[in-house]
């Protein structure tokens, strides 16, 4: 969401072991588990990577406790709560441990420290609303703090929109990026008209006055293939834009609570449209980790 004005943003410290090891392997198709060594899924900023089936859970979990799990005390630690008290806790989902590197990075550079927070949720049946939900946070002090959340409908539930939720702030506060989208499984308005616009599109009105058109330089002009033109983007201009309470909070609220609304109101697809949406998923997967410019800058960090 955000990559298409990430250009305009400074680069965060440098930490090359922040982002080393990171592979875009997808998890078989109709799966709840990552079946591959790591899996990577992106929607703006760099994808979380999910830890190897290989590992024992026993010593996934010595790693965790001896990182702890806290998350970092961020600019966006609030978004992160409201997200596990309100989509995770609601839909029962189940963490997925991660292992310690994968969980949280840490590196300091001429005396700035940056950090990467993550965690991974799944469905605990395949009727579940949502299969897998996953959000990462970054904390690089004053230079940059972000929150990318995305949340996958369960293949059987047939082709619906994912989830995609990114807030970043850079310099003090002084460039702030804001975007939520109901990401499209198909191209085109009927889909959009479909899936969509019934759910978002007089709540994005609503909001018009704080929304804004984000930059082509990336995706270059007109909407890229999986992107909605119910997409809510905007460059808030205060630090208070982006705290508890504030419109862009509401937006991403109702975003939020809206999705999960709508895929608990649908019914199990048929096997044909189960497979389709696994297919679509996972080429967004790869369409955005061949496109998303914010994966080089994280491996910058």
């Amino acid at each position: 969401l955000l990559a298409m004005s990430l250009a305009l943003a400074p680069v965060a410290p440098r930490a090359p072991e922040l982002t080393r090891g990171l592979r875009g392997t997808r998890a078989a198709p109709g799966s709840l588990q990552p079946q591959a060594a790591v899996s990577v899924s992106s929607c703006g900023l760099v994808g979380l990577a999910l830890f190897s089936a290989h590992r024992s859970r026993r010593k996934a979990l010595r790693a965790l406790e001896a990182v702890g799990s806290e998350a970092p005390r961020g600019f966006f630690d609030d978004w992160a709560k409201w997200v596990e008290e309100h989509i995770v806790a609601e839909l029962d989902l189940q963490e997925e441990v991660l292992a310690e590197h994968l969980q949280t990075r840490i590196s300091k550079s001429n005396s700035r420290q940056a950090r990467i927070y993550g965690r991974v949720w799944n469905a605990k049946s395949p009727e579940s609303p949502v299969r897998r939900l996953r959000y990462v946070l970054v904390d690089a002090g004053h230079e940059l703090q972000a929150f990318n959340c995305i949340a996958y409908p369960s293949f059987s539930r047939g082709p619906q929109p994912v989830l995609g939720i990114d807030v970043l702030s850079f310099n003090k506060h002084k460039r702030m990026l804001f975007g939520v989208d109901w990401a499209p499984m198909f191209p085109g308005e009927d889909y959009a008209d479909a899936y969509i616009r019934p759910h978002v599109a007089a709540l994005r009105e609503q909001y018009g006055a704080i929304r804004s058109d984000p930059s082509g330089k990336f995706y270059g002009k007109g909407l890229p293939e999986f992107f909605s033109p119910y997409m809510f983007f905007s460059r808030p201009e205060a630090e208070e834009s982006l705290q508890q309470g504030s419109q862009y909070w509401q937006v991403f609220q109702q975003y939020a609570q809206r999705f999960t609304t709508a895929l608990s109101s649908t019914v199990a697809a048929d096997a044909q449209a189960t497979q389709e949406a696994a297919k679509r998923q996972d080429k967004y997967d790869a369409w955005h980790m061949d496109r998303d410019p914010a994966i080089p800058i994280f491996k910058r960090m």
